[in-house]
Order: structure tokens, then sequence, then C-alpha cells
């Protein structure tokens, strides 16, 4: 994945990290969830999720225009002319 989407491998660092801070800070420092701001990790996950959603989209987009071209071939094709019959 770091090879092909470093931006998203690097977004889902950056959310596995806050989420670790979280847990250290629940589990390690007694805190409450009223004492932890949550808006970092939202604004992470928001940013990894708009992320995600991008490379869907442009994945979609390449895959509509392989179906495309895959049905443009097939029209450029000749017609078979005589069938072959099993035996």
């Amino acid at each position: 994945m770091k090879q092909t989407q470093p931006e998203l491998s690097n977004k889902l660092l950056r959310y596995q990290d806050k989420c670790a801070d979280v847990l250290a800070s629940v589990f390690i420092d007694n805190k409450t969830i009223d004492q932890i701001t949550m808006q970092p990790i939202l604004d992470t996950l928001n940013n990894f999720a708009e992320t995600v959603n991008d490379s869907f989209l442009s994945l979609n987009e390449r895959m509509s225009k392989l179906e495309d071209s895959q049905e443009q071939m097939k029209k450029s094709l000749p017609k078979k002319r005589f069938s072959v019959s099993a035996k």
C-alpha cells in the first residue's frame, strides 16, 4: 500500500497514531472520555475517509474507462461468419 497509495498510507498511520494516543490516555493515564479532546481524531478520520473515497472514485473511473474500451473493441471486431460445430 505504501508503494501504490503513499498518501493514503500516511493518513492511515496518522489515524492509528491518534487512536493509540486516545487508548493510552484512557488506559495508562486513567483519563475519562470527557478529558480527552476528540476533535483531532475526528479531523484525522474525516481526512482519511475523504482520501479513501477519492481513491475509490478514481478506481471506479478507471474501471469504467476500461469497460468502455472493452466495449469499443468488441464493436470493432468482425462478426463471426462461420460457426464451428462440435462433433
